[in-house]
């Protein structure tokens, strides 16, 4: 699969990272077209504080590969 040269798949997935998502997941007009628990924000806190960092990509891919989507500039696309 060609990768847009804009764009990089990430596979680490770090605490700010989930921290991210939560805050994403926050959000009304995000989570309105998604099937998300209504806890999921914070499962995903817990998360953080249960799981060591460097296992947290492992905990994401454990039903199927998650990639973390980052154009060059760093940010994770939603910023």
């Amino acid at each position: 699969m060609k990768k847009a040269t804009s764009i990089f798949l990430c596979e680490d997935i770090l605490p700010e990272d989930v921290n991210t998502m939560a805050l994403w997941l926050q959000n009304h007009h995000v989570t309105r077209f998604l099937n998300e628990d209504r806890q999921i924000v914070s499962e995903l806190h817990q998360l953080i504080t249960d799981v060591p960092p460097h296992m947290l990509r492992y905990h994401f891919n454990r039903y199927g590969y998650f990639f973390w989507h980052v154009p060059r500039n760093g940010a994770p696309l939603g910023l």
